[in-house]
């Protein structure tokens, strides 16, 4: 994958680090096109804001930075805090790789996306994931991204903060499976009105009264024609419807 950006601050000027969080970068966003069951449109994006390092020294080990995630409705993150300037910098890739919509084997596993940030400097780091209409992982790791990653196969390389519990959601590791009413488009259906539902109208009929019909034979009443029938009626029934611990180096 080429295209990554790199965010490393590392040499600032006194004057710079004295404007404490005044430095905001963001890394603009890409989606990378990828075979059956990648996602589409998936996005990952970096932004950093400096801080004041504290302490007279540089920092250096696994407790020199700390993970907090955030999630809201249409995007997951992970923010990274470094109170002391690393000693050495860590390189990191962000990568979100489209799954099978499936949570008992979500293999194998496709690059949609990545972003590169390199943690060196105090401040925080905020590294942000769309969520889309597909199930995606997303993971911050350092070392390899292949394009396909299977339990099998290749593997990405290590996290840049490995699970601590038997459950694996501690670390800087998060499988994005959208609810099933996401990106479901409204259906809309004509109904066509029973004719049960009708509303009752009234006819009135006039009968007329009998009528004596001139024969050759000797006269006959019409049967049909009883004078004083009632009135016809014509109708239907009505119904209705955690912070950083620090090893300072002097």
């Amino acid at each position: 994958m080429s295209g990554a950006k790199k965010i490393s601050v590392r040499g600032r000027t006194a004057a710079t680090v004295l404007a404490v969080a005044a430095i905001s970068l963001t890394v603009a966003t890409f989606s990378i096109a990828g075979g059956a069951g990648a996602a589409t449109d998936t996005q990952v994006s970096v932004s950093y804001a400096a801080a004041q390092s504290q302490g007279d020294g540089c920092a250096s080990g696994a407790d020199a930075m700390s993970l907090t995630k955030q999630t809201t409705e249409d995007s997951y993150s992970f923010v990274v805090t470094i109170p002391t300037d690393l000693c050495s910098s860590v390189p990191a890739k962000a990568l979100a790789y489209a799954m099978p919509n499936n949570r008992m084997w979500p293999w194998p596993q496709r690059l949609a996306a990545q972003e590169a940030v390199t943690f060196s400097d105090a401040g925080v780091y905020t590294i942000t994931f769309a969520k889309g209409c597909d199930p995606v992982q997303f993971d911050l790791v350092t070392g390899a991204a292949p394009e396909v990653i299977d339990p099998f196969g290749d593997h990405h390389g290590p996290l840049v903060f490995p699970h601590t519990d038997e459950y694996n959601v501690s670390g800087s590791a998060y499988q994005y499976f959208p609810p099933v009413d996401r990106c479901v488009e409204p259906t809309s259906s004509t109904s066509t009105p029973d004719s049960s539902t009708s509303s009752t109208t009234e006819v009135p009929v006039t009968v007329e009264p009998a009528t004596t019909i001139p024969t050759d034979g000797p006269s006959d009443t019409d049967p049909a024609s009883v004078s004083g029938q009632p009135a016809a009626t014509v109708g239907g029934v009505q119904a209705t419807q955690s912070p950083a611990s620090l090893t300072v180096a002097g």
